[in-house]
């Protein structure tokens, strides 16, 4: 007669859970310019259109920009929800593509300096939406700073934008080498922003990822690329986000690709 495992029941419930859960995904690049906030929004508006339950979280503490690209002023921030004036639900606001966004709001003290209570509270109201989300996108602040790296290596992947530039390719590295030095095996792919043709994009990567490999030994994976277009500019004047000003035009195209990969 075969036993019962009397473990089934909550080896079952585990699975569950676990399969139950979404991916945390940090946007992060070395130098602000490189076009991160705009990948973040309009690939995560992408998922949203493909019946994906997505999140995006502004956690730029210096400079919010989604709310600036999407044209609405948040009216409240992660920081009411930290210290109980608000819940999470209270402060999500939700775009006619069905995106949930959030935003970090403005912190007046770096956030290096803030107590390690505070800090963790912080991080857990963001990272339990993984339960009620198949995607959370984090738009971290552009730059080396503490708060994207302490974003970047809690989440389950990070997408590093960069730019053919040799500046922006310099700055993608030291991203890199310090992500790698916090984290060991990160999930790490790059994304080759503003560029004229796949070739072109292919080419950056293959370079850049030759060095990461033989100084770093970190192999970050190829996420894709976005061709540079002036319609990305002009939907930024309009603070309308590229997907629904110009879902036709060669940068809305690219991005729609980066979706399909993820």
């Amino acid at each position: 007669m075969q036993q019962s495992d009397p473990f089934a029941r909550l080896k079952q419930m585990a699975s569950a859970d676990a399969a139950a859960r979404g991916r945390v995904i940090a946007i992060a690049s070395g130098k602000g310019g490189v076009g991160k906030s705009n990948i973040a929004l309009n690939v995560a508006m992408d998922l949203c259109s493909r019946g994906r339950r997505v999140t995006l979280f502004d956690a730029d503490t210096r400079l919010s920009n989604i709310d600036i690209l999407v044209g609405r002023e948040p009216r409240h921030s992660i920081m009411d929800v930290i210290y109980g004036r608000r819940t999470m639900a209270d402060i999500t606001q939700v775009d006619e593509s069905a995106l949930r966004w959030i935003s970090v709001g403005a912190i007046e003290h770096d956030f290096q300096e803030w107590e390690e209570s505070v800090k963790e509270r912080f991080f857990h109201e963001i990272f339990k939406l993984k339960f009620s989300n198949d995607f959370v996108f984090i738009d971290t602040s552009a730059g080396l700073t503490e708060t994207m790296v302490d974003f970047s290596v809690r989440a389950d992947e990070v997408l590093v934008i960069t730019t053919p530039e040799p500046t922006a390719i310099s700055d993608a590295y030291a991203l890199v080498k310090i992500l790698g030095e916090r984290r060991e095996n990160i999930k790490i792919k790059t994304i080759i922003n503003q560029v004229v043709s796949e070739e072109e994009a292919r080419e950056v990567f293959e370079r850049f990822n030759l060095v990461i490999e033989r100084f770093l030994q970190i192999k970050p994976g190829f996420g894709g690329y976005v061709i540079d277009d002036r319609q990305l500019k002009e939907a930024v004047k309009q603070q309308i986000p590229l997907m629904r000003a110009y879902p036709d035009c060669d940068a809305a195209q690219s991005m729609h690709r980066i979706a399909g990969e993820l």
